[in-house]
């Protein structure tokens, strides 16, 4: 079609961009088909062509067809290059294959090509990537003696981020100092990777000083690094050390946003911390922060699951008077079975559809002490709506019939 109605002729190199485009995408089976129809017009593949190819199975997770294609670069009479060794290392990396990424390095050196930066920054990474710190190091260390190496930013910051992870605050430090000697400016990276290791091991004021450093080298943090900070710690359930973190940025009248209370507000319910939650829940309200419906879904889930449908109700008709989005998550709920279907009832009224989670939800609801029929109930409501039970709903409710035997119900 592009020949015939463009003029165009398709070659390597437009096929090369076409499959780059679809590598960066994450589209595999696009690539293998548009890699057929190249070959199919006999259009000859280059090195490029095979980097892309192998760039697109590592991202897929596919690392032995990656190899395999490697070495069928011979047929087309082609030699792989220093971005193939690197893609085929950095996909044996990303498997958590560190002794594999260090055999293609061997390959590497014995065709011939020196070990760049970039080479020799992947595998750092994936040393610290593993834990392996020291051996990082000792790399860099060989490598710097032997091949001419070089570190730059990139290499101290990864160092200084897997120093960080492991625990090795005072050796990340020192880093941090040769970096400064070398010429290099820490960036934002460098600072957040220290400052999140100081809040893990609970050296808050220690944190807030080198965030004080950080300003006063015009490498100025932003609401999204505090945030980012915060809600690490939160993942990690670190609640009171990120909770700290919060209470002393607040004192040096950096104020905390939606995003900053609803990272708490998460971290403090996925601890089972409900009460404390509503308490910041409040706090926010109170400091004029307003919440979204995000703030809304984490209360009600925590509500639910303690079985206060009351306050899930009450809170969810705040969000209506609020004019805060209501989705199908707001109203899936677990407990008393009676309460839970007004809530489905209001997400009903309020025009959202019930979904399969939420019946799900549902049936498991009357075997807490309500009525084994209500469960039945919503096992046919569900059928009637077009949503099949899984088998968890079946399980459940067979279960559940299994229990009431001998109330005669099975009769």
């Amino acid at each position: 079609m592009m020949e015939g109605e463009f003029g165009l002729k398709p070659d390597t190199h437009f096929y090369n961009f076409l499959l780059n485009i679809l590598a960066d995408g994450n589209k595999l089976k696009l690539v293998e088909t548009a890699h057929d129809g190249m070959i199919s017009r006999g259009i000859k593949p280059d090195v490029s062509t095979f980097n892309i190819l192998m760039k697109s199975l590592c991202n897929a997770h596919q690392i032995r067809p990656a190899v395999l294609m490697m070495e069928e670069m011979a047929i087309y009479g082609l030699a792989p290059d220093e971005k193939t060794f690197t893609t085929i290392i950095q996909g044996f990396i990303d498997e958590g294959n560190m002794d594999g990424a260090l055999r293609v390095r061997e390959q590497m050196v014995d065709a011939g090509f020196s070990v760049t930066n970039v080479t020799v920054n992947v595998l750092v990474h994936g040393f610290c990537k593993e834990g392996r710190v020291e051996e990082a190091l000792d790399f860099i260390q060989e490598m710097t003696m032997n091949d001419g190496f070089y570190p730059d930013q990139f290499t101290f910051n990864t160092l200084v981020n897997g120093l960080c992870k492991a625990g090795y605050i005072k050796h990340a430090m020192e880093i941090m100092d040769v970096m400064l000697r070398e010429g290099f400016d820490p960036d934002v990276l460098t600072y957040k990777s220290l400052i999140l290791g100081l809040c893990k091991i609970g050296e808050i004021e220690e944190a807030v000083e080198i965030l004080d450093q950080m300003v006063s080298r015009d490498c100025s943090p932003n609401s999204v690094t505090y945030n980012t900070l915060i809600s690490t710690l939160c993942k990690e359930n670190q609640i009171e050390e990120a909770t700290e973190l919060a209470r002393v940025l607040t004192s040096k009248r950096i104020l905390p946003d939606v995003c900053t209370f609803n990272s708490l507000i998460q971290g403090l319910c996925l601890t089972r911390n409900h009460r404390i939650a509503v308490e910041l829940f409040e706090e926010m309200k109170n400091k004029g922060c307003k919440p979204d419906e995000f703030t809304h879904n984490m209360l009600i889930d925590g509500f639910c699951c303690r079985g206060n449908l009351e306050e899930a109700l009450r809170l969810l008709k705040e969000m209506e008077l609020s004019g805060c989005a209501r989705n199908v998550i707001t109203y899936n709920t677990s407990g008393d079975i009676k309460k839970a279907a007004d809530i489905v009832q209001a997400m009903t009224s309020n025009g959202c559809k019930p979904d399969i989670v939420t019946y799900g939800t549902l049936i498991g609801g009357p075997f807490g002490g309500g009525p084994i029929g209500d469960a039945v109930d919503f096992v046919v409501e569900m059928i009637e709506k077009g949503f099949i039970p899984g088998f968890s709903s079946f399980y459940m409710l067979a279960e559940g019939l299994g229990a009431s035997i001998y109330g005669g119900y099975l009769n």
